[in-house]
């Protein structure tokens, strides 16, 4: 998935009636809130179901703790309400800055369509000054819909093309 100013990882999961596309991206600080959105639009064309996880560098007060939105943060939450999309964030800080006249902010979230039921949460488990973000999605794949699949020992079910 090519994009000009994040850096992106995606999959895409076949489902039984339509697939899922799930990206995980970094947006770096400095570029412009533009560009930001037309890369958004790239990743969310013709796609149903897809959600995009990860570092968005932006800070809007709709989710808390930032004392004052950004311009990517203020481009991201008009473009979710123009669009239709859903942010899902967690309620508790994702970075925590060592430096003192910086505050801690939520800067890791979610963006998707076509999926509900998800739910976030920032975990303070490791010695950075991100913390660890758990996000989990209910898929509604049902397993008796689901052909040529191999099942695993731990239960989980996976699509082999």
């Amino acid at each position: 998935m090519h994009t000009d100013v994040f850096e992106t990882t995606a999959i895409e999961i076949e489902g039984p009636t339509e697939n899922i596309t799930i990206c995980s991206l970094y947006r770096p600080p400095t570029p412009a809130a533009q560009n930001f959105i037309q890369d958004l639009s790239k990743i969310f064309h013709n796609r149903t179901q897809c959600i995009v996880i990860r570092d968005f560098n932006a800070k809007h007060r709709s989710w808390k703790r930032s004392l004052s939105n950004t311009t990517p943060g203020t481009a991201l939450f008009n473009d979710a309400r123009v669009r239709g999309l859903v942010i899902s964030a967690p309620s508790d800080p994702t970075i925590i800055p060592s430096q003192q006249n910086r505050v801690p902010a939520i800067i890791d979230l979610s963006l998707s369509c076509g999926l509900s039921n998800i739910s976030v949460e920032s975990r303070c488990e490791l010695s950075s000054d991100h913390n660890p973000v758990h996000f989990v999605v209910n898929f509604n794949f049902n397993s008796s819909q689901l052909h040529n699949y191999k099942s695993i020992p731990t239960g989980t079910n996976f699509k082999i093309s």
